[in-house]
């Protein structure tokens, strides 16, 4: 089962976001405290989910595309690794632009509940409307690195990266 590309690449992810959480989830709390920050309507908690769970996840995945070669703490589990097609290092351009792409269904489903929920409460039509699509776009995603036996998702396609064995970079730009 973990020799599966597309099994490693699922829980190389989990990994990421699962740490992150762990890690974000009490320093927001904390900063929340000592600032006396309230939270009193919709959109102010849509906010505080932006600056402190999406722009921190956001720029730990950039950096380890661009910083860290590709390599995040669970592709370092899983030996994978991000690269550009053309072989090489992430650009920092590519790296924004295939972990806004990649994060795009998690921050619609964020849009959705918080940012659009009616203000008197209970669930709207842009509600359903925003999670049915960050849904059918996981559905895509994971159709794309399916399809390309876990070498890419959609996020690699437009981004022009792919995700590989560290062992079988390293392989290919090794000199013989």
């Amino acid at each position: 089962m973990l020799d599966s590309p597309i099994i490693r690449r699922f829980l190389a992810y989990i990994v990421d976001v699962v740490l992150l959480f762990f890690i974000l989830a009490p320093l927001g709390f904390i900063i929340q405290i000592a600032g006396e920050i309230n939270i009193v309507d919709n959109k102010a908690l849509y906010l505080t989910l932006l600056l402190n769970f999406t722009l921190p996840v956001l720029f730990y995945f950039v950096i380890s595309d661009y910083v860290f070669k590709g390599i995040t703490i669970g592709k370092r589990l899983f030996n994978l690794q991000a690269f550009s097609k053309s072989g090489g290092s992430i650009s920092i351009q590519s790296a924004f632009l295939r972990n806004i792409i990649k994060l795009l269904p998690w921050e619609l489903v964020h849009l959705s509940l918080f940012l659009f929920m009616p203000a008197t409460g209970g669930i709207g039509g842009w509600n359903f409307a925003g999670l049915g699509l960050a849904y059918l776009l996981i559905f895509v995603y994971s159709g794309f690195v399916w399809r390309t036996e876990g070498k890419q998702s959609i996020h690699d396609f437009v981004a022009q990266t792919m995700v590989t064995n560290q062992v079988a970079e390293v392989e290919k730009t090794t000199p013989a």
